[in-house]
């Protein structure tokens, strides 16, 4: 493996300029930088050199991405079997509210290529319970430069039938329009909270109520939802110090749906998450006595915290055992 010092000067300056996500202004430059690195490299040195590098951990996505072309050896990519998605319209509506925590995009005329981040153990289990049964999943432990943190990058492999999920992310409120029938809308917002939304009790001003929230980047899909199944949106600023510091500041918006019209909602949805499914069971469970789930709600909370802190020491043990030490950022090395 080379070392950082087998980097010649020239070399180790245009991999300085990389920044990954490029900004709109470095576009054309990080695009140049790669297709130069290229022709000196190949491209599984240069994918540990990137690596080794705490640069970037998904150079494949970013060559596709910017259009920068890769020659790799055949028989160095390892074809995994799949099978052809056989579920039903209910089926397709969850996955597209699934995949929004996902990038998604064609690998080759035959592949597609689901990929997503997270330091929660039941977003990793989810996706090997939803996918498995059509492609393969990989587990990547990464560290995030810009949360300063380990998390466990997970890659889903699956053929051209599920090319749905990209007519989706291209144009969301068309495809919607087109294929939401009947209570699969139920299916639809069921993968939206099992990716991005939340469920929980709230005690204010002595009132005490069931709350669902589901929040994208996207504002066509939650006013698009809002005129579906009710509720309010509210929008703010993503503005955490470390998406300030790294310029990926967007406005998040948010459906929040409260009292009866949330229970009503939950006695219509089936999430698979597993920490969803628990709360929801809690909620639906406890409608007599909101204070008590509440209660139920803060310790598995808890419990969830607790998970999540062990799993982030699981990937931290697995990335070491991958790279051979600690991030460089790593707070704790």
């Amino acid at each position: 493996m080379a070392v950082i010092e087998e980097i010649p000067e020239e070399m180790k300056s245009l991999l300085t300029k990389l920044r990954f996500p490029p900004s709109s202004e470095t576009i054309a430059e990080t695009k140049e930088i790669l297709a130069e690195l290229l022709k000196r490299y190949s491209y599984a040195k240069l994918n540990r050199i990137l690596k080794m590098l705490g640069i970037t951990s998904n150079l494949y996505y970013w060559c596709l991405k910017l259009h920068v072309p890769v020659r790799r050896h055949r028989d160095a990519v390892t074809v995994h079997p799949t099978r052809d998605f056989d579920g039903d319209k209910h089926e397709m509506m969850y996955l597209c509210g699934l995949i929004e925590d996902y990038n998604v995009y064609r690998r080759s005329s035959n592949r597609i290529r689901a990929q997503s981040g997270s330091t929660h153990p039941g977003f990793i289990r989810l996706t090997h319970s939803v996918f498995e049964k059509w492609g393969h999943v990989t587990e990547t432990p990464c560290f995030s430069k810009t949360w300063q943190n380990y998390y466990m990058h997970v890659t889903v492999a699956l053929n051209k039938t599920f090319d749905f999920l990209i007519y989706y992310k291209e144009n969301r409120i068309d495809f919607l329009d087109n294929n939401v029938k009947g209570d699969t809308i139920y299916d639809f917002v069921s993968g939206l909270i099992d990716s991005e939304g939340s469920l929980n009790v709230v005690v204010d001003d002595n009132r005490t109520y069931v709350t669902v929230k589901i929040s994208n980047t996207n504002e066509d899909i939650i006013s698009w939802l809002k005129e579906k199944i009710g509720g309010y949106k509210s929008t703010r600023t993503n503005n955490g110090d470390n998406l300030v510091v790294s310029g990926r500041c967007k406005s998040l918006h948010t459906l929040i749906i409260s009292y009866d019209n949330a229970i009503n909602l939950l006695k219509k949805i089936r999430p698979r998450h597993p920490e969803k499914v628990l709360k929801m069971h809690v909620i639906l469970h406890t409608l007599y006595d909101l204070r008590k789930a509440r209660e139920q709600l803060m310790l598995l909370n808890q419990e969830i915290d607790k998970e999540i802190k062990s799993y982030q020491s699981y990937i931290r043990q697995k990335y070491i055992e991958r790279h051979g030490s600690p991030h460089p950022l790593d707070p704790n090395k």
